[in-house]
């Protein structure tokens, strides 16, 4: 089987491999938002609008349809997705941000192997040892001040935790 459509708006995995999947559908529906924000069809003599998107020389506000440049209320985020797209996701990210976005998403995946293999008094544990860690971690980033509730609370914690921990090792 094999699919119709106008050449610059086809997957370039579906051209390979004559296989359509779920990014051939939002491929195609990208395209399409583009149409519709520049005003231009994929593919004329002029340009490929595919290789105008990607220059990163493209002027945004050239690029963009002048009708919606006149009856859009707020262009400025027509702008910022424009800039986004030609950009890249961690354009203007310093190293500290690149790595505080790969520790949250590590941490996530982490989190979900807990939730997925860990039983219901675990999962308590490790987000009251998270909750301890994160903040021993903000006293020495943030200058933040442990009240007397928070470490008698801390220590209950702890104690529950090692209890646990005797417990299963006697079994």
């Amino acid at each position: 089987m094999f699919v119709m459509g106008t050449i610059g708006c086809i997957d370039p995995g579906y051209a390979r491999t004559s296989y359509l999947t779920e990014k051939s559908d939002v491929y195609s529906y990208g395209f399409f938002l583009l149409e519709l924000l520049t005003g231009r069809k994929s593919v004329n003599n002029d340009c490929n609008l595919h290789q105008l998107i990607k220059s990163k020389t493209a002027n945004i506000a050239v690029t963009v349809d002048p009708e919606m440049s006149a009856t859009c209320k707020n262009l400025g985020a027509i702008y910022s997705f424009f800039l986004f797209v030609i950009r890249g996701f961690f354009h203007g990210y310093s190293l500290v941000t690149t790595c505080m976005i790969l520790n949250h998403a590590l941490s996530g995946i982490a989190v979900s192997m807990v939730m997925k293999y860990a039983d219901n008094i675990v999962k308590v544990y490790s987000t009251s040892v998270a909750m301890l860690l994160t903040a021993v971690v903000s006293v020495f980033l943030f200058g933040f001040h442990l009240s007397l509730a928070f470490f008698l609370g801390s220590t209950v914690v702890s104690v529950s935790v090692y209890l646990h921990s005797i417990g299963k090792l006697q079994k």
